[in-house]
């Protein structure tokens, strides 16, 4: 997705997803997520955030079991 499709800028985004990824709801997930997003989402490139996105749609019990 584009940034204007996305609502903002690409560091916009950034912050959207971090946020997003230690507020799921799940501790140990947003523990797991949002360490990971605070450590890589800078570096990563629009493509994947979107497989990012994607990762975090997935249910809660779903990525505590992987």
């Amino acid at each position: 997705m584009t940034d204007s499709e996305q609502g903002g800028s690409s560091e916009n985004r950034r912050k959207r997803l971090l946020f997003r990824a230690q507020r799921r709801g799940f501790k140990e997930v947003d523990l797991i997520f949002g360490a990971w997003a605070d450590a890589n989402l800078a570096r990563l490139n629009e493509t994947e955030m979107d497989q990012f996105e994607a990762l975090l749609t997935a249910k809660d019990q779903d990525v505590y079991a992987w």
